[in-house]
């Protein structure tokens, strides 16, 4: 899954588009949907409708739930985005993991942003838009503390400067959170390697193989412990690189 940075539409404002859309290719008017939501126990007009549709009352979930048997989709349709990602209150959501939620799939990965990594993402990302004016200090960053090449090519740097891997781009937010030592996506795939000799993802993998429990679980627990792991090698390695500048 990618995680863009730009702001998805909320639930609020998914539903909305979504009521109108599926109205109107049932070949209802906002006057009929309000008279068969009345049947279904909403006491709705329609000028109800026609808030909803502009985003001018928001939708309780009884009312969705009331929706959509009236509209005749499934409640997961109601709040489909168009979009990969969906604003859920101040969090991100992938759209996958929305409908399995409410579907009921409690095998599917959770795909979620909580609002401090979203800040940071944001920032991260922000930060590594201008590579030209950052390049130097990146470079004299992994070089001090994970002793790159001083020769490493313009070409190198510029693939770990814009290096948006979806799983290192979340772990780097979470580790600069925690650590604020200008960690970015492209230090997590250096650590990776350093630590384990291969990826963020591919060491979650490789443990998950032999752990008892629910997928999801199982994944959000090694996640945890693989990010405690390399918040430290990044913390000693930052330590290192200070005590050669004291020297």
């Amino acid at each position: 899954m990618l995680w863009g940075m730009a702001t998805p539409d909320d639930l609020q404002q998914i539903i909305a588009r979504n009521v109108k859309t599926i109205r109107r290719r049932s070949g209802l008017t906002q006057a009929q949907l309000a008279q068969a939501a009345r049947l279904h126990g909403l006491i709705w007009t329609r000028n109800t409708i026609a808030q909803i549709e502009t985003g001018g009352k928001r939708v309780q979930l009884a009312e969705a739930i009331v929706l959509a048997a009236t509209l005749e989709v499934p409640l997961a349709e109601l709040a489909q985005p168009s979009g990969t990602e969906v604003a859920i209150e101040t969090g991100v959501w992938s759209a996958g993991y929305l409908r399995a939620v409410i579907e009921g799939n409690m095998d599917y990965p959770a795909e979620f942003r909580s609002p401090e990594q979203t800040l940071v993402a944001k920032a991260t990302t922000l930060a590594l838009g201008s590579f030209v004016s950052q390049r130097q200090s990146l470079r004299q960053n992994l070089m001090d503390r994970w002793d790159l090449d001083p020769d490493i090519s313009h070409a190198e740097m510029k693939r770990i400067a814009g290096w948006n891997d979806p799983t290192d781009v979340e772990v780097a937010a979470w580790i600069e959170g925690e650590s604020r030592l200008g960690v970015t996506p492209g230090e997590v795939m250096i650590a990776s390697k350093h630590l384990w000799g291969q990826s963020f993802q591919e060491e979650r993998d490789a443990r998950a193989v032999d752990r008892p429990g629910r997928p999801q679980q199982v994944k959000g627990r090694i996640t945890r412990e693989l990010r405690d792991e390399l918040n430290r090698q990044i913390e000693q390695a930052a330590d290192r690189a200070s005590n050669k500048e004291s020297k």
